[in-house]
């Protein structure tokens, strides 16, 4: 049987994040955490940490109200820089994530099937703004399966610029079945397509995605000021504490 290219990458994906989760589950840890399902099993080690840090961050049920059935899969590779691939909240500066990210989600193997990926900033007017308007960063409708190639893209991908002094933002991507098939959204014509005051909620609602989130997963990003750090290059292990793998799941280790 052949390997989708998606699902091809997402493999090689958890190979290369599970390495390192892997060696602090057994420095922590003297039982193995089992897998009982083959979701689990595709989205080790991501699937222990899904549910605690969604709520955690408060993306549910503040941001989206309900938990995703998947993982969403997002990688930064910028020329000449680590890669960084997008953990539940994990850190990743705003220079890390300039370039266009490559993405996939477990779109199964029916093609046919359409969805919505958008990345969307809910901190951008405050984290506690009663509206919950977010910022949309990217919007992109009738996706057959993963293949963007030939999706249509409302807005295109801007990068996080956090402003100084706002703290940590969090970047949310979010995938939505489209039940009914491909959509003609009032947004395709608008030229001027207005990324401010967006809601991932309410635009699903717009279009009767009313089958929840399929995919989501989070970064975290704050200003970062590289007049304060002249001697430190992009692969500098400096901030190691904040911009590791292997600290920010060690919570979970007890």
């Amino acid at each position: 049987m052949s390997c989708s290219p998606a699902r091809l990458c997402l493999t090689l994906f958890v190979i290369s994040v599970a390495m390192e989760t892997l060696l602090l589950a057994k420095e922590t840890t003297s039982r193995p955490r089992e897998t009982t399902t083959e979701e689990e099993r595709l989205e080790v080690p991501y699937y222990p940490y899904r549910e605690p840090k969604m709520k955690e961050h408060g993306i549910v049920p503040h941001v989206v109200p309900h938990m995703p059935e998947q993982i969403f899969w997002a990688m930064y590779k910028k020329k000449g820089a680590k890669q960084q691939n997008v953990l539940l909240g994990h850190r990743i500066r705003p220079h890390e994530a300039q370039v266009v990210p490559e993405v996939h989600w477990d779109a199964g193997w029916n093609q046919s099937i359409y969805f919505t990926m958008m990345m969307v900033d809910p901190d951008h007017y405050g984290r506690n703004n009663p509206m919950h308007d977010q910022y949309c960063h990217w919007l992109v409708v009738n996706i057959p399966g993963d293949n963007m190639t030939v999706a249509h893209t409302i807005a295109p991908y801007e990068p996080p610029a956090p402003a100084n002094g706002t703290g940590l933002h969090r970047y949310l991507f979010l995938v939505y079945v489209q039940p009914q098939g491909r959509v003609t959204c009032d947004e395709m014509q608008d030229k001027r397509f207005n990324r401010e005051h967006f809601s991932a909620t309410r635009f699903a609602a717009k279009y009767h995605f009313n089958k929840g989130i399929e995919s989501a997963n989070f970064f975290q990003s704050e200003h970062y000021d590289w007049s304060k750090h002249v001697n430190v290059t992009e692969d500098s292990d400096e901030e190691e504490d904040i911009y590791t793998t292997r600290t920010y799941f060690s919570s979970f280790h007890g």
